[in-house]
């Protein structure tokens, strides 16, 4: 258990972290390809996607309430899973991730709008970007906090 909720602060971590210096180097005037934006956050979502499944083996639910689909990718024919996953969630076993979703889709979205704009950087673009990159770090330190809670109460691991 240990080990899967060290992989999700490190996964939402590197998320947050490409997301963040993408948008730098768009800011000091790189370019960054749609092509390989688009191929880096698929990189970091199906490592966050993967490290949240683990933590299903711990018991441990992260429910989503409103946008479930983000760290599961939507199969077709499927139903969304709006608040379905949220019912899972309890004081003992999950924490509600939907605030850390909203705010890593409406930075993903805004640093890929900033790439396909290239410098400059529109100055309201910039400051909105700015201001989801802020607050999706402020999200992720909830996520952190629940993590570290649940590594204090579980105690060292013994191999």
């Amino acid at each position: 258990m240990t080990r899967r909720l060290i992989r999700m602060r490190a996964t939402t971590r590197d998320f947050q972290e490409f997301l963040t210096k993408t948008f730098i180097t768009i800011a000091d005037g790189g370019a960054v390809g749609l092509d390989d934006f688009g191929s880096g956050l698929d990189g970091v979502h199906a490592a966050l996607n993967s490290a949240f499944d683990e933590a299903l083996l711990d018991g441990l639910w992260f429910a989503h309430a409103r946008e479930a689909g983000f760290l599961m990718r939507p199969v077709p024919g499927t139903t969304p899973l709006h608040g379905v996953l949220a019912a899972m969630d309890s004081k003992d076993t999950g924490v509600n991730a939907t605030d850390l979703v909203g705010k890593l889709m409406e930075a993903s979205s805004l640093v890929r709008q900033c790439a396909k704009e290239g410098p400059p950087i529109p100055d309201e673009l910039r400051t909105e970007t700015e201001r989801a990159l802020f607050g999706s770090i402020t999200a992720r330190e909830a996520l952190v906090a629940y993590i570290q809670e649940r590594l204090d109460a579980h105690g060292p691991e013994t191999p």
